[in-house]
């Protein structure tokens, strides 16, 4: 059997070209940037095309050679500060200056596949089999999911989610938090752009390279900020983060998926909150539910919930009531 090095769909054959997408092997990378497909990875991964990059980190199709498996595998490549001559798998820094900054780039990569590797057995988070330093940069070796972020998602089918698929977002991301905050650590980034749709209509949490142990109070944390979605807290060094912060994000990304409308940025909302309920925007929303995702929005942190569980159970109460009215 051969496989695809873009799809990842095996086939039975001997020729280059795909049957699925028509993919051939021996084309050349998309950018020069990107490590040549074909090439092995820790002497265990085949590298394919790639699924997406951004500011620092590119994402690529693999074949785990090992479990005859496919898997995506995520390179730390800071934009800006590394770079990779061609048809070579090395990256060096552009600047001896920026040498510390990269080293500690590195360093925060891979925390990230520890903070993921912690939670394999939860379903709604995306996995993660290996991470390691190769190339003098790292990789953290992750599950394929096939399918969409949200935010594509929602462009796609009609820019507003049913109830019944607000739903199931909801409670998959609230499962995935729980466990999270259940060992101190805040995800940060919860939005459309880090939730996936599987093409089985699973949901999983991805990209936890923000997610940090919760600080202790006026500890001093890094800013990172999602626009529209992270809430005020986030926006200061000192600001008291915690679960409330990432139920914030959560309760955002719910208000952009019912009612279509991006949500106003938190910090905006602090010199004047005209935010719309969303059973004003979408009729099939309760007032019950409604009252639970603008909770979930408020602007102080003492006004929102403070854990998941408590935000559940509101849910489920919401979600009897509008049926028995």
């Amino acid at each position: 059997m051969a496989h695809c090095l873009n799809c990842l769909y095996e086939y039975n054959g001997i020729g280059n070209t795909c049957p699925y997408c028509g993919y051939s092997r021996g084309l050349p990378p998309a950018a020069c940037h990107h490590i040549w497909p074909g090439a092995v990875l820790h002497g265990r991964y085949e590298i394919g095309t790639v699924i997406g990059s951004g500011g620092f980190g590119i994402t690529y199709h693999a074949w785990d050679l090992y479990q005859n498996m496919p898997v995506a595998i995520k390179e730390y490549y800071p934009q800006g500060m590394a770079n990779r001559a061609i048809n070579s798998m090395a990256i060096r820094t552009c600047e001896v200056g920026k040498m510390s900054s990269y080293s500690k780039g590195i360093e925060r990569f891979l925390e990230e596949g520890r903070s993921l590797m912690k939670f394999n057995h939860v379903p709604s988070i995306v996995r993660v089999y290996d991470f390691f330093e190769e190339n003098n940069t790292a990789y953290i070796i992750m599950e394929l999911l096939r399918g969409e972020n949200l935010s594509d998602y929602m462009i796609r089918t009609g820019n507003v989610a049913s109830l019944d698929m607000a739903m199931n977002i909801l409670f998959s991301v609230i499962e995935s938090l729980e466990e999270i905050h259940k060992i101190g650590m805040i995800h940060r980034d919860i939005s459309p752009d880090n939730i996936f749709i599987c093409s089985d209509m699973t949901v999983k949490l991805i990209d936890f390279g923000a997610a940090r142990n919760q600080p202790d109070e006026n500890a001093s944390v890094s800013i990172v900020i999602k626009p529209n979605y992270a809430p005020p807290e986030q926006f200061n060094r000192t600001g008291r983060q915690g679960p409330w912060s990432d139920i914030y994000a959560l309760g955002a990304t719910i208000y952009r998926i019912l009612t279509g409308c991006i949500p106003p940025e938190s910090v905006s909302r602090v010199l004047e909150d005209d935010i719309k309920p969303v059973s004003s925007v979408n009729a099939f929303v309760s007032m019950e539910l409604d009252s639970v995702i603008m909770k979930c929005m408020a602007l102080r942190i003492e006004d929102r919930y403070q854990d998941v569980a408590s935000l559940r159970n509101d849910i489920l109460d919401a979600t009897t009531r509008a049926i028995n009215s």
